[in-house]
């Protein structure tokens, strides 16, 4: 149990089943409205995700490792390197899991053949270990780099599922290129079926990047003691805890905005259920987390507003299964 704590056994969870929902109640949905169809294999898909955890996985355990000291201070109940786990065991551990994920990274980007897609395993990798030991003490850029790997997670879920579909289109086209009415319309759709792709996946994605960075602003102010003591130079340590707050509130309202806008396109084509959707289980829990933020001035506070974000999070991933009953 202690491994798995050190490892965010539920985060790995969430990770898991974001990537499952995704492609199985957006992406899916999509494709069959297009006469078209998934074409990684499940088993593939399942060691896309495997290598996804693994890598998340290692960060955690990285991310513990270098925030030994500071975890003493804001955290000392949670505190797992140097207590339960030996340092030792915990740099085993990442590098053990960091080769797991790359190597099932360059397995898989083989089978739809680009090598070069394993990159992004790598160089998620890297980050994570850089995050870690320098970004995170650093003004704004280990919020952005956080954020934008969770964006990350609903993307490469489409970014390795892409080159098979790019493949297809091709030798369509080249064996029907003397069929005008095959030429010019099958291709056409499946070019728009893959162009909405990205278009719903990227909304997810900029979601988890909004809530993400906001969670990691209010992360930053609860552990503000430890951070200053440290030397960090985060939002609350370099500006002041209420400027940061204020930050905070504005990235929300700039999030209950974009969904503002995307509930205004939904009402043009008459989603009544859509739009209801985000409003009671979206926009109004954020309204709920700026009164929070507000309101806040203990660290107790703070804690309790970035644990209802995530809950917010999941909300937000969860619009998937409305998504799939009404493309049904």
């Amino acid at each position: 149990m202690d491994f798995l704590r050190l490892m965010r056994w539920q985060n790995l969870l969430m990770i898991a089943c974001t990537q499952y929902v995704i492609r199985y109640f957006v992406v899916a949905p999509i494709l069959i409205n297009g006469s078209m169809q998934l074409l990684f294999t499940h088993e593939e898909f399942a060691l896309l995700v495997l290598s996804t955890i693994s890598i998340a996985a290692a960060g955690y355990i990285i991310n513990d490792y270098f925030d030994s000291g500071i975890d003493a201070i804001n955290k000392p109940n949670k505190l797992h390197v140097g207590t339960t786990v030996t340092a030792t065991q915990a740099l085993v551990l990442h590098t053990a899991f960091s080769i797991f994920g790359i190597i099932l990274g360059v397995y898989v980007g083989a089978k739809v053949g680009i090598y070069k897609l394993s990159l992004i395993q790598a160089i998620t990798v890297g980050l994570l270990w850089f995050y870690s030991s320098e970004f995170k003490k650093q003004f704004l850029i280990g919020n952005l780099v956080i954020a934008l790997l969770t964006a990350l997670v609903p993307l490469i879920v489409v970014i390795f599922e892409m080159p098979l579909f790019i493949s297809k289109f091709k030798s369509i086209v080249l064996e029907n290129q003397e069929t005008f009415l095959i030429y010019k319309q099958i291709p056409l759709a499946m070019m728009q079926n893959l162009n909405s792709i990205w278009y719903f996946v990227g909304g997810f994605a900029a979601f988890a990047f909004l809530l993400t960075l906001i969670r990691e602003i209010i992360k930053d102010i609860e552990d503000y003691v430890g951070d200053e003591a440290f030397g960090c130079r985060t939002i609350p340590v370099r500006l002041g805890v209420k400027t940061a707050k204020n930050i905070t509130l504005l990235l929300i309202a700039v999030s209950i905005a974009s969904i503002g806008f995307l509930q205004y396109k939904m009402f043009l084509v008459s989603d009544f259920f859509s739009t209801s959707y985000l409003l009671v289980f979206v926009q109004i829990p954020l309204v709920m987390l700026c009164l929070m933020l507000i309101r806040a001035s203990e660290i107790k506070h703070f804690t309790r507003a970035s644990a209802f974000t995530k809950i917010i999070m999941v909300l937000g991933i969860c619009y998937s299964f409305m998504f799939w009953w009404l493309m049904k």
